[in-house]
Order: C-alpha cells, then structure tokens, then sequence
C-alpha cells in the first residue's frame, strides 16, 4: 500500500485492487506507532481509513517534520 494523506484520525490508501483490504486490521506507518484502523470506503484502487485510536499531536507533528522518519522502508 502506498500512504496518499495521513491525519491524526485517518488516512487515505492506495491499494492494489488485487488485494483487498480487511473491514478492520492494524496499519504500520514506518516511524509511526501501529494503529487499528476500520475501512470507511474503498475505490477504484483506493481506500480511506479511520484509525481506532488517534495519533497524538506530538508523534504526528514529530514524524511531519522529519524526513528521516517519514522516509524510512521500515
């Protein structure tokens, strides 16, 4: 999956449409703490997700302002 646009509660995923994406399973941002997430919709190769719990304000702050976080393969 490729991470179009993440906030504190969601992001925006391209898929392969090949491979569907469960209802509700857990996302690993690199840099970013896992979070559960539940589907709120699914498009032509893309999906918008809603996370169970947000992402506090300074860890999403921290991971925008550096590249090396934001970056990373894993």
């Amino acid at each position: 999956a490729m991470l179009l646009d993440v906030s504190q509660s969601g992001g925006h995923l391209q898929l392969d449409p090949a491979h569907p994406v469960a209802d509700c399973s857990v996302i690993t941002i690199p840099g970013l703490s896992p979070r559960p997430f539940t589907v709120r919709w699914q498009g032509e190769g893309e999906v918008g997700i809603a996370f169970g719990t947000m992402i506090p304000y300074a860890e999403l702050a921290d991971w925008l302002a550096n590249d090396g976080k934001r970056f990373s393969c894993h």
